[in-house]
């Protein structure tokens, strides 16, 4: 029995430090964007319930022998939430340095004084590259409908509207005032 409660004791502190790196990732996240903060809130309510389970879960432990097959499930459910967080965060983090990236590329997009001049490619939301990003303010002029499309798919906006509301679209996205 005192066996079986230390290797759940145990495994209750890998689950604390993996709630505590995980504490520690969402403060980094809150510094480096404070727009992400309305998602963030759902996810620091999540992990304080997780907290207090946690709680009443060790409390639990001193009681009778049969509570362990029980503790036993409860531990795995909670061991696949952190892992399906671990990917949420990863996916997240994705999301945040294209959303960096991007910022920066709009940002010397919209200095661009020429036509012929080259744009600062955006990335999608996958933080990977975009093969067919136009090139100039110019080459942005003479996508077609289909290339407009496919470039609105990638950056996850609408696809509504005539093709000149989806052609702005697209500008503003890139941040080019020029075009």
């Amino acid at each position: 029995m005192n066996a079986r409660l230390d290797e759940t004791n145990t495994r209750l502190g890998r689950l604390e430090v993996n709630l505590a790196e995980t504490n520690t990732r969402l403060g980094r996240m809150e510094v480096s964007l404070a727009e992400t903060n309305t998602r963030l809130d759902g996810t620091s309510e999540r992990l304080v319930r997780m907290k207090v389970s946690l709680a009443k879960t060790n409390t639990r432990l001193d009681g009778k022998n049969e509570r362990f097959g029980r503790m036993e499930v409860s531990l795995n459910g909670t061991n696949a939430l952190l892992g399906g967080m671990d990917k949420r965060f990863d996916r997240m983090d994705e999301r945040i340095e294209a959303n960096n990236h991007n910022s920066i590329a709009r940002t010397l997009n919209s200095t661009v004084t020429r036509v012929d001049a080259r744009l600062s490619p955006l990335r999608n939301t996958n933080n990977k590259v975009i093969a067919y990003f136009p090139e100039s303010p110019n080459a942005v002029k003479k996508l077609n409908e289909a290339q407009i499309n496919r470039l609105l798919r990638a950056f996850e906006l609408t696809e509504d509207g005539s093709l000149i509301l989806r052609r702005t679209r697209l500008i503003e996205f890139i941040g080019n005032c020029l075009l």
